[in-house]
């Protein structure tokens, strides 16, 4: 059984599910297991004006 996961920043991921047997939530409901990957600051920062700016391209900002 595969547990559904949408956390994709997460090193467990893939595909859309949990590539762990068992998990434990936390009182958030967030998986205790969670490792998420580390993004160097100047990618994701690009990242987000690239998104901004297609955002603003097809007049949703």
């Amino acid at each position: 059984m595969h547990i559904k996961c949408d956390n994709d920043l997460c090193i467990y991921e893939k595909e859309k599910c949990c590539m762990l047997g068992s998990i434990s939530m936390d009182s958030m409901g967030m998986c205790s297991q969670c490792i998420r990957i580390n993004i160097d600051e100047r990618v994701r920062d690009n990242a987000k004006l690239h998104m901004l700016a297609e955002l603003e391209h097809k007049g949703l900002l």
